[in-house]
């Protein structure tokens, strides 16, 4: 089910107690709060921006990316112009290689 956003005053508590207010990153007041990553919910997918490289737009992770794929943390791979940094996803598993020169033998029972 989808819903329109709302305003969320009646969930929110701030530290002091005084209302929530929103809060507006701009590359300067990222870089002063000391924000590595900003996150962008577009039609596409998800956006990821990270703020010590490119402040303002980065790649698009398409909504169809299988929950379990793995991407890196380093800064750098996330440029608009790179695709995202992914890596074979969690949990998949990678068939086992012999070792060169090894044989292979049915498996058998002993009695």
């Amino acid at each position: 089910m989808q819903f329109p956003s709302r305003a969320l005053d009646n969930f929110l508590i701030t530290p002091d107690g005084s209302p929530p207010a929103r809060d507006t990153i701009t590359p300067q007041s990222a870089a002063e709060q000391d924000f590595e990553w900003g996150y962008v919910l577009r039609p596409a997918g998800v956006e990821v921006i990270s703020v010590r490289i490119q402040a303002g737009w980065g790649p698009l992770v398409p909504w169809d990316t299988d929950p379990r794929t793995r991407f890196s943390d380093q800064p750098a791979h996330w440029t608009f112009e790179k695709p995202p940094p992914v890596m074979a996803p969690a949990g998949a598993v990678q068939p086992a290689k012999r070792a060169s020169g090894t044989v292979s033998r049915p498996n058998t029972t002993r009695r």
